[in-house]
């Protein structure tokens, strides 16, 4: 073999080296881009998880009533029959005797199931509200945890899920 084909040989696996190293860069960039975003997608996942728990329990501890049906005109004229509507704000359907009411820390009072839904679909936009007076229903805590930017998880390996984990591991 001459020498001019070996330089030649040398070159071309020089390139395809090359080629392999720009291959393996790209794929560890992008490996690690993944992890990141996936750590983020978690760390949101948890925090909104936790905040549905906190807001569904926080609507399970307003109070609640069941409707007696009360003839027009009747009423002692107490602060719980102030302010009271014969029907629901949400559904616009009557209340009937024997159903389940939540009374709103405003005193408005609407049908259980209506009135969750509503608080619920309301809390994706801030704080959840009364339908009726836009008084705040259920206090929820502003959320601390804050994704971190990528360069917080620059070299890191993610962990197993926590369900995974015994606690007497530790």
């Amino acid at each position: 073999m001459d020498e001019s084909g070996l330089r030649e040989r040398q070159a071309a696996y020089g390139g395809y080296l090359v080629c392999a190293l720009i291959w393996l860069t790209f794929g560890t960039v992008m490996l690690r881009r993944r992890v990141v975003q996936r750590r983020r997608r978690r760390t949101v996942e948890v925090a909104a998880s936790k905040r549905e728990d906190t807001l569904a329990r926080a609507i399970e501890m307003l109070p609640t009533r069941i409707h007696v049906a009360s003839h027009a005109g009747e009423g002692d004229g107490s602060a719980e029959d102030a302010g009271t509507d014969e029907t629901c704000a949400v559904c616009l359907g009557e209340f009937a005797a024997g159903e389940e009411l939540r009374v709103l820390p405003c005193k408005h009072v609407f049908h259980t199931h209506c009135i969750d839904k509503w608080l619920h679909r309301k809390a994706s936009r801030g704080a959840p509200s009364c339908p009726l007076c836009l008084a705040v229903a259920v206090e929820l805590p502003e959320p601390t945890a804050q994704p971190a930017s990528p360069e917080a998880f620059a070299g890191v390996v993610i962990a197993p899920e926590p369900s995974s984990l015994r606690a007497d591991t530790y």
